[in-house]
């Protein structure tokens, strides 16, 4: 005597293995956009507890016509290169020194206050007056934002 079983799809190890993988997916999907909103949060924290933490203002020393001269971090609006030289927009005054954007980053104490917006340009986050499609306005200039860079700021708001 032949028996025949059923199909492997109609049996009811396999469809409770989908309903598990399917399950599954949507947990991930979630999770992955949880994480992905969180990390802006985060980001947002640290920054608010590092600014109550410093019990003085963060500085950087710019070398400009051969002095060094201190400049809070809070002043400084946006960041500028052009080649090899920088243009650090502050308040009141403009200050142009020989360096690149990284290595200028690289000293600057409180690196979660700048956000990098296109390959020229650096920002300071508490310092953006507008944000609009593909462009910031920072000091009453506009600031336009790298299609690599517009997921930076796209969860940002003011």
């Amino acid at each position: 005597m032949f028996s025949i079983s059923p199909p492997f799809w109609s049996s009811w190890w396999f469809i409770c293995l989908c309903i598990i993988v399917g399950a599954g997916t949507i947990y991930l999907f979630f999770k992955i956009q949880v994480l992905t909103y969180n990390a802006d949060i985060v980001r947002a924290i640290l920054r608010a507890i590092l600014a109550r933490l410093r019990s003085s203002e963060a500085e950087v020393l710019i070398r400009q016509n051969g002095e060094n001269i201190k400049v809070k971090t809070a002043n400084i609006h946006y960041i500028k290169t052009d080649g090899n030289y920088l243009e650090v927009y502050t308040d009141m005054k403009r200050f142009y020194t020989r360096s690149s954007l990284s290595s200028f980053m690289a000293k600057i104490p409180d690196k979660l206050e700048f956000i990098q917006v296109h390959r020229t340009f650096i920002v300071r986050i508490d310092k953006i007056e507008s944000k609009g499609n593909m462009k910031l306005k920072v000091l009453g200039v506009e600031i336009p934002v790298g299609r690599k860079y517009a997921q930076n700021i796209e969860n940002f708001e003011l």
